[in-house]
């Protein structure tokens, strides 16, 4: 009787691995990666940072509710190089956290800006940041006020994040000067409204009182005030001890004869 020997069983062992091998990678395929993401992946009143560019190293979601104006995050809790957006929504990016811009020794090797607009998905950021503010694309409503301090300071003041709250004061604000003050909407055109408006959003649905440290008191927007942004100092405003900012939004009655 034919016996076999160890070599064989060594030979059809290692072709029998082989074989095995090659039809696990054809069922696998080569790795590609993880598919690149797109804008539709993600529901439409959602954002996700990430910590590296081209949406890798997520650092959070989050997701603007049913009956928000906004959404404040005033701690991202990391520097995002890359956001993915939802269709509906658009984003305020701060340098620095609770929405302030300031120039100091940690900044000394960044480029300062004051904030950054994002409306759609972007795999690298130009600037990074510490704060953010998500907002409804699709409805230019008003989202607070922002006062800038010199050239590279400032803190963005917004309204309550329910749009059924039309009103909040501010009992703290930081020192500094001279101050310019600018009212900020939603619309991803400009982030300064520089004038009235017969359109939504208009600058007179706006009503801000501020009241200096001395007393002086100043409500905005003045009908006599023609220049847009407001230089507090030409009304004697040097420093700030409280602020109220108040948003009623009048939707416009069409006529028949506004429609022709």
């Amino acid at each position: 009787m034919k016996t076999f020997r160890l070599p064989f069983f060594l030979t059809l062992f290692f072709c029998f691995v082989l074989c095995f091998s090659v039809s696990v990678e054809a069922q696998i395929g080569p790795d590609r990666g993880e598919p690149p993401k797109v804008q539709g992946d993600i529901d439409p009143y959602e954002v996700t940072l990430y910590q590296g560019q081209s949406y890798n190293n997520p650092i959070g979601t989050w997701k603007l509710s049913p009956g928000m104006r906004m959404l404040k995050i005033p701690n991202i809790g990391g520097s995002p190089n890359s956001i993915l957006l939802g269709s509906r929504v658009g984003v305020l990016l701060f340098p620095v956290a609770d929405f302030y811009a300031r120039l100091d020794p940690d900044f000394v090797y960044r480029s300062p800006y004051t904030y950054m607009r994002v409306a759609n998905s972007t795999p690298r950021l130009q600037y990074t940041g510490e704060s953010l503010i998500v907002h409804r694309k699709d409805i230019s409503d008003f989202l607070g006020v922002y006062i800038l301090s010199g050239k590279s300071s400032g803190q963005f003041y917004p309204l309550p994040e329910k749009a059924s709250d039309s009103a909040i004061i501010y009992n703290k604000l930081y020192y500094g000067g001279p101050f310019i003050l600018e009212f900020i909407h939603g619309g991803v055109a400009k982030g300064m409204v520089m004038g009235p408006s017969p359109n939504p959003p208009s600058i007179y649905d706006m009503a801000v009182t501020v009241t200096s440290s001395n007393g002086v008191t100043l409500e905005l927007p003045n009908p006599n005030i023609n220049v847009y942004p407001y230089v507090l100092a030409q009304y004697k405003i040097e420093q700030i001890s409280s602020m109220k900012i108040q948003y009623n939004f009048r939707p416009i009655k069409f006529t028949q004869s506004s429609i022709s």
